[in-house]
């Protein structure tokens, strides 16, 4: 299973993370925490791009493009923007002592954290990732 979806930079639009996991679940089975999981990675990952990437312009799109691979139990995703990119360069350690108290600067952490194969591409301009998946429960 495979698929794209399109949507605008508009912070309204992160429904689409509940109508993919709605498709996700017909084909395969995944359980509360999958679903836990799948909703919280992609919600960062989308508002990211939303907010970070292209600076909330409803002009601009995320494309959200994902697959399941059967055989291996695991989602893969790459989320694109239409934003200037960044430098990874200049990513901080948010659990650094220094940056504790800091706002923001937690979200890469983060998916860093709950994916596997987190890297980025197109200038920083997209983000790929999996997520494996447990036993239908």
């Amino acid at each position: 299973m495979e698929g794209r979806i399109v949507i605008r930079s508009e912070s309204r639009n992160l429904l689409v993370i509940d109508e993919l996991i709605d498709r996700l679940q017909l084909c395969m089975k995944l359980n509360e925490d999958d679903i836990f999981k799948t909703r919280l990675v992609l919600s960062e990952a989308i508002q990211n791009a939303i907010i970070h990437g292209n600076h909330n312009d409803p002009e601009k799109t995320v494309i959200i493009d994902y697959r399941y691979d059967e055989v291996k139990s695991e989602l893969f995703f790459c989320i694109s923007d239409q934003g200037p990119g960044f430098d990874l360069s200049t990513l901080v350690d948010p659990t650094a002592v220094e940056n504790r108290e800091k706002e923001g600067g937690r979200g890469v952490y983060f998916l860093q954290a709950f994916t596997n194969g987190l890297s980025y591409c197109n200038e920083a301009k997209a983000i790929k990732f999996s997520l494996k998946m447990n036993e239908p429960k």
